[in-house]
């Protein structure tokens, strides 16, 4: 009888876990109408009905208490970050909400071959993926796509673990690292955030080199996330992927800007010999 109780208790579909996930929902509730007040207050406090940043902030920290969120422009979009809870929400300019997220820290940021908690991945079958948590692990594949070592991921499996918006600094564990400057093209000094926007030279596309034309991967699947606000300028083949032979992608959809000033764009691939 005890070991029955304790079960009910305790089990996945215990009295524990479906109270927790009740207090959860709660407080997503509560956080929505935080923002929902505090956006509707912010617009209607704006001569143009629009929402600004310092006046979303100032609504917050009235409604929620000072340093209790954090609001950020990141482009189309604001993002606001709840500290205690650690989730952050998505307000359009017109006062939609959506989430929350759960603020990630991957622990190996740059390493696809461990998930966020840095365990070992092989990619060799759809459930040992490698994973791609944050900014750094794509640019990392980027890099490795484009050097001697790109035939190492061409028959692994590989998956996107959540929304990547190269806008939003939750996006990126370190931001402000220098680290993969050079490969970007620059001096080594440039922070990544600003390498990745329209004011640097932007993401270098996997397999953007001139002689590419591999796969890049057995199969890339996106998991229904997007990668928002990408930024892409070359003078060569331009796209998320350069250029490959034999391709898999699903369930990704990108947004932003990708421009080819001498060759064929797209948003997936810029020249798919072979695109499923």
């Amino acid at each position: 009888m005890a070991g029955i109780t304790i079960g009910v208790i305790t089990s996945d579909n215990g009295i524990i876990k479906n109270t927790n996930n009740a207090k959860e929902q709660t407080e997503i509730a509560n956080e929505k109408e935080i923002i929902d007040e505090a956006t509707v207050q912010a617009m209607s406090n704006n001569k143009y009905g629009n929402i600004e940043k310092d006046e979303l902030q100032e609504q917050l920290d009235k409604i929620a208490g000072n340093g209790k969120t954090e609001a950020d422009d990141v482009g189309e979009e604001f993002e606001v970050a709840f500290v205690e809870s650690e989730r952050y929400y998505t307000v359009d300019k017109n006062g939609t909400i959506t989430g929350p997220q759960k603020i990630v820290i991957d622990k190996s940021p740059g390493d696809i071959t461990k998930d966020e908690n840095g365990e070992e991945l092989d990619g060799n079958t759809k459930e040992t993926a490698y994973e791609i948590w944050c900014i750094e692990d794509l640019v990392e594949y980027s890099k490795i796509m484009n050097s001697s070592s790109a035939g190492t991921l061409g028959n692994k499996y590989i998956k996107l673990c959540k929304t990547l918006n190269f806008k939003s600094k939750f996006s990126y564990v370190d931001y402000e690292t220098t680290n993969y400057d050079e490969f970007l093209g620059g001096d080594g000094t440039t922070k990544l955030m600003e390498q990745l926007s329209e004011n640097g030279n932007g993401f270098y596309p996997i397999n953007g080199g001139p002689s590419k034309n591999a796969g890049i991967a057995k199969e890339f699947d996106g998991q229904g996330f997007k990668i928002e606000n990408i930024y892409i300028n070359q003078e060569g083949f331009a796209g998320f992927i350069g250029q490959a032979s034999n391709i898999c992608v699903k369930n990704l959809t990108i947004t932003g800007t990708i421009i080819s000033k001498n060759a064929s764009a797209g948003g997936i691939c810029g020249q798919p010999s072979s695109l499923r």
